[in-house]
């Protein structure tokens, strides 16, 4: 691995990943990019954990945050960026770190900035930066580590106690419809759900942008909230079958990383999708499959939701406890996710169960979510500082009649959903 070449800022050329998002006309900029520079600046150490899906936006965050760094001023050289897919093992990976170390010595540069970007491609990678921060050599930089798959980083995370200094844990996600709709229309306004919210209060500053959207939500339902989609939407009003398969190929190339069948795991999201958001069991999944075992199964979905592909909603009884025995929901976390997994297992899909997964994700996303369903049924149910409160999302001809046991619920009708997505702080 030549460093040179993954750092064009250390010989003033210009950055291609910075110069290709300048490329576009919608053009976000990710918080964490600009809070990690912030903490970098003030010259604290930390070791931060970047998490998301292959092609959420982590590079571009990273590089962001490269930029940021620079326009203040700071040294070029005190930025290494390590492209991880190149490297083979912690050894190689030990090695790249000497070399920048080196540059860095000879520069005398006493606080720089680390950036090993999908570091789960190299085995055993937490060996090479815990021994260096045990030697001291790395115990005054910003050292910040992306990869897809969460759990796995989670994990290697625990590899480091008392070591991490001001450290964050962020996992960055597709747009939700908030940041997706500010892209288009200036002037949202956003509120936080409260436990006693209404609402029609939520959306009321928001109403003179119900026609726009409501066309953006139509959009959202095809590009979901992925960069390459929506750029290639936006330019040409389609998405291409390589952008279409290139979310599928990491799909299935992660699979086979986690030491998983592809066979099994089509098998599994057919029936999932099939399902359309009804409760299921994991001994129905394996009754109607090949896989035959309920634990082969479990870990099939778990590692869907390691990779951030899949939201599984447990029921919350009456009781409020949560009934992990019982039949499960398992939401897509994104309507792209959903369109190009439909059409890899030939599943039809409606639009309404797309909606349904979108607002139950969303709200996964910030608060403890859950469903229930025993003669009546909600479809999703936050817990909002501790109280139970229901959504349930009515986007086709569903019927509906209200849940006795809760005293906060709310109706997402098709007028309303656009609307209040769009006014929610995700």
């Amino acid at each position: 691995m030549k460093l040179e070449n993954a750092n064009p800022w250390w010989l003033n050329e210009p950055d291609p990943v910075l110069s290709e998002w300048n490329s576009h006309a919608l053009k976000w900029t990710p918080a964490i990019a600009t809070n990690l520079a912030r903490y970098h600046l003030q010259g604290e150490f930390g070791l931060h954990f970047l998490t998301g899906p292959r092609q959420v936006g982590k590079t571009t965050a990273l590089h962001l945050f490269i930029h940021s760094l620079l326009e203040h001023r700071v040294d070029p050289n005190a930025i290494c960026y390590f492209q991880c897919d190149e490297l083979l093992d912690f050894r190689e990976l030990g090695d790249a770190i000497d070399a920048y170390l080196m540059i860095k010595k000879s520069r005398h540069i006493e606080h720089s900035a680390l950036l090993f970007d999908e570091i789960t491609f190299v085995k055993d990678w937490w060996r090479a930066v815990k021994a260096r921060l045990d030697n001291k050599v790395l115990s005054n930089d910003t050292i910040i580590v992306t990869g897809s798959a969460s759990l796995d980083l989670l994990v290697q995370k625990e590899r480091f106690p008392g070591r991490r200094g001001n450290g964050l844990d962020v996992t960055l996600y597709p747009l939700d419809f908030h940041q997706y709709a500010s892209l288009h229309v200036s002037g949202l306004v956003t509120s936080v759900l409260a436990k006693d919210s209404a609402v029609d209060t939520i959306c009321m500053p928001n109403k003179l942008f119900t026609n726009r959207l409501d066309e953006l939500f139509i959009r959202y339902l095809i590009t979901g909230g992925f960069p390459a989609p929506i750029h290639e939407y936006n330019r040409a009003g389609t998405i291409s079958q390589a952008t279409r398969g290139a979310l599928l190929a990491w799909i299935k190339g992660d699979t086979q990383l986690a030491g998983k069948s592809n066979a099994y795991m089509k098998e599994v999201l057919q029936y999932l999708l099939t399902a359309r958001n009804s409760p299921i069991s994991w001994l129905s999944i394996a009754k109607n499959t090949s896989i035959r075992s309920p634990t082969t199964v479990v870990s099939y979905v778990d590692l869907l939701e390691r990779l951030l592909l899949a939201k599984t909603l447990h029921l919350l009884d009456q009781q409020q406890h949560v009934a992990y025995k019982r039949n499960k929901k398992v939401h897509f976390t994104d309507p792209f996710i959903s369109r190009v997994l439909a059409g890899y297992t030939g599943v039809d899909l409606l639009d309404e169960d797309i909606v349904e997964s979108i607002v139950a994700t969303h709200l996964a996303r910030k608060y403890p979510t859950y469903y229930w369903k025993d003669g009546s049924e909600i479809d999703a149910i936050a817990l909002i500082d501790k109280v139970p409160v229901g959504f349930e999302v009515k986007y086709g001809n569903k019927q509906w009649k209200r849940v006795l046991h809760l005293s906060q619920q709310h109706l997402l009708n098709k007028p309303i959903i656009p609307t209040f997505l769009a006014s929610v702080e995700w």
